[in-house]
């Protein structure tokens, strides 16, 4: 996902006539504060080789560290893009606090074998749609809150590179309290 964000920031932002300076300057409430609550977001779902770092605590700390980032995503909720973004978070969320862990597809758990943090998807579990069961590349497993963060990424760069602000129209879709 991260390489999608890095293609979008250095590809299509200034082959759609945006400007890196400008994104460089656009700015979110608690900037420094949900940068540091991703990376630990991360880190608490990280593995060294098959080895969960917090083993069966990761769902835990990853769900909490999801609600401090929804929390600090909120207040910035007018800003374009950030909307979706908070919908992709409480998505993936949701699906993790239901099922304990988040429900991976068979096919895809073959592909990674992860533990801990995933496992096997099974008919009864809750919300199994908004699971990682889509396969994204060789080696990845994507949710439909992962690709929600990544449209509401995209829209924040190429808004912030565009110097733009939501606006009425095909905007709205992206900043549902937008200006």
């Amino acid at each position: 996902m991260i390489l999608v964000i890095l293609f979008w920031i250095l590809v299509i932002v200034p082959l759609a006539g945006g400007n890196l300076h400008r994104l460089l300057e656009a700015r979110l409430a608690n900037q420094g504060l949900l940068l540091i609550v991703y990376v630990l977001q991360a880190f608490a779902r990280s593995r060294f080789g098959h080895v969960y770092l917090l083993g069966p605590w990761s769902v835990l700390a990853w769900s909490c560290l999801s609600g401090v980032l929804v929390v600090l995503l909120w207040r910035s909720k007018n800003v374009c893009g950030v909307s979706i973004m908070i919908l992709g978070v409480v998505l993936n969320m949701l699906v993790v606090l239901l099922n304990g862990a988040m429900p991976v597809a068979l096919q895809s758990w073959i592909e990674v074998s992860p533990k801990d943090f995933y496992r096997i998807a099974s008919a009864g579990d809750s919300l199994l749609l908004f699971g990682d069961v889509l396969p994204f590349g060789e080696y990845s497993l994507v949710s439909l809150g992962d690709l929600l963060l990544v449209v509401g990424v995209a829209a924040f760069v190429l808004s912030s590179s565009m110097g733009q602000s939501c606006r009425r129209g095909w905007r709205m879709l992206v900043c549902l309290g937008g200006r």
